[in-house]
């Protein structure tokens, strides 16, 4: 169950990270970890001692946006090529 407020407390933090975990596997398109990432990094302050949020920012966050950034590239330049395409005929 999703948590209903972005107050930073045990119950709604647990809620987060269970969303994310239920996610974390599925293909990119199923997932719905950044809007769970998202609420559990902006909504609790920074602890150095919270293993999740140093497992969403290090395990998934990089990863994740490094991966998007290349889907992003590759659809970039599929787009491109096919302007070029289209100018050339």
């Amino acid at each position: 169950m999703l948590a209903q407020t972005k107050e930073c407390n045990d119950e709604n933090k647990a809620a987060w990270y269970d969303t994310f975990l239920k996610n974390y596997k599925l293909d990119p398109p199923q997932q719905r970890l950044l809007t769970m990432r998202q609420l559990y990094l902006t909504s609790c302050p920074e602890d150095p001692a919270d293993k999740i949020a140093d497992f969403m920012k290090n395990k998934f966050v990089g990863p994740y946006e490094a991966m998007m950034a290349g889907t992003n590239l590759k659809k970039q330049f599929e787009e491109a090529s096919n302007k070029r395409s289209m100018r050339m005929r």
